[in-house]
């Protein structure tokens, strides 16, 4: 029974997701474009024609100005027009009209490796029309929500599993980034199910999800930041797996383009890329620093008229803090310890771009470490709840040592005021650090069932 209760609950979680994602994937947009499918879309479009000279499944064509009398949409920033199919016009490109920016038929996104595009452009090949080409991102967002309650089912408890997925339906960057075809939320799924994959000693599958994430955007490479320190001072090889993994994937993922395009041109694209990584944009939509993110200040406007705002949640922060409180005991868990690499390398990995001068960056990209703070937050919650005794005991001792560093030399007998060499009062770190420490300590335990205070 109660599994079936738990089950009823996980379908309503994965229903009221599905519902708010399915809203963002309604939004009329602009030309039927939401924030940057603009470019997404277009170039996987553009990659289906130039390198696997494949047409999308469509009622529209793009072609010269010159066949106006048929044109459905007209342009200023692009010498063509886009009509109805079948036409006696010659299709310049085959799908549903593009957005007007200049040299938008040419565009293929090379500042991002080409897997997110390949996966839009599979939709594409349904239908080239939204909501249609937005399938991919919708199912990554679903399939996010059942990792992190699968995870935490097994590592915490139901309870903790079901409340975490819950709080996702909240989290706005994670709910509107499953409604739009951009990259970030395919690359959160990826990069989630890398980290289910190391806990569970699965290293060359983890090697591969990450190649899998850092083929849809570069930074999906950012768990290696850690990962890579950390094997070399352990003398641990499994890493070494990991990367072999990801690079094979990479580099087979990167064929058709390599070929498609030839060596000469991908290798300058490549190039390119890595350096526009760490150059600021001109001014433009509203930027922010990896701490805005956590403060949820700054955020990327999605949709304007209605507003959809990329905002992301208080969980970051609080991931974070519980994860801190939670280390002393949790660390030789290996669940645990997994979940706290992978979010402080994915998320200080935009901390490193941003001090190597890219300060133009987006709350949206968010949506790569979403999950995995989630799977933190759900498992440093757990670990505290179980553990709490020694929690407690461990940070009292912890603040001992603090205060005991802080006592002043001049010490007054015991039950007398301590004062300084004037003979003054003197109050030392202890009267203001032990006493809100002690009523907190107190007031969570009274707030456990099944205390006796």
């Amino acid at each position: 029974m109660r599994r079936l209760v738990e089950a009823a609950v996980l379908a309503v979680i994965l229903a009221v997701f599905l519902v708010r994602v399915l809203y963002v994937a309604s939004l009329p947009g602009d030309r039927g474009y939401i924030s940057d499918e603009v470019w997404y879309v277009s170039a996987a479009r553009n990659l289906l024609q130039v390198v696997f000279g494949v047409v999308p499944n469509g009622d529209y064509a793009m072609t010269a100005t010159t066949c106006g009398d048929e044109a459905y949409a007209t342009y200023s920033n692009i010498p063509f027009v886009a009509v109805r199919l079948p036409t006696t016009c010659a299709a310049i490109r085959v799908g549903y009209p593009y957005p007007d920016k200049e040299r938008i038929l040419d565009y293929l996104n090379m500042e991002h490796p080409p897997l997110g595009k390949y996966l839009i452009g599979l939709s594409l090949l349904l239908r080239d029309e939204p909501p249609y080409w937005r399938l991919p991102s919708i199912v990554s967002g679903l399939a996010i929500l059942l990792a992190v309650y699968i995870l935490l089912r097994r590592y915490a408890s139901p309870y903790v599993a079901l409340a975490t997925t819950a709080l996702l339906t909240v989290d706005e960057t994670a709910v509107s980034m499953s409604g739009i075809a951009m990259l970030d939320i395919t690359l959160g799924l990826f990069t989630l199910m890398s980290l289910y994959a190391y806990i569970y000693g699965r290293y060359a599958v983890s090697g591969l999800f990450l190649g899998l994430a850092g083929t849809v955007k570069y930074s999906g490479f950012f768990p290696y930041l850690l990962l890579v320190p950390i094997a070399a001072a352990t003398a641990s090889t499994h890493v070494v797996r990991m990367l072999a993994a990801s690079m094979a994937v990479f580099l087979v993922l990167n064929v058709p383009l390599f070929l498609g395009l030839g060596p000469g041109r991908w290798v300058d694209e490549f190039l390119g890329a890595l350096s526009w990584h760490l150059t600021s944009r001109p001014p433009g939509p509203v930027s922010s620093n990896p701490l805005d993110w956590l403060l949820m200040r700054n955020s990327f406007i999605l949709h304007a008229d209605p507003d959809l705002y990329a905002s992301g949640t208080p969980v970051y922060m609080a991931a974070l803090a519980l994860a801190a409180i939670a280390f002393p005991i949790a660390r030789n868990c290996a669940a645990f310890k997994a979940s706290l690499v992978w979010a402080l390398s994915t998320y200080g990995g935009y901390w490193l771009v941003y001090l190597l001068g890219n300060r133009t960056l987006y709350s949206f990209y968010g949506a790569h470490f979403s999950a995995v703070f989630h799977v933190l937050f759900g498992l440093a919650l757990w670990a505290i709840y179980v553990g709490w005794d020694e929690v407690v005991a461990y940070w009292r001792r912890a603040a001992s040592r603090v205060v005991g560093l802080w006592r002043p030399d001049h010490r007054s007998p015991k039950g007398r005021v301590p004062t300084d060499p004037s003979g003054h009062p003197l109050l030392s770190f202890n009267t203001y650090a032990s006493i809100p420490l002690s009523l907190s300590l107190r007031a969570v335990a009274r707030a456990r069932p099944g205390s006796s205070q």
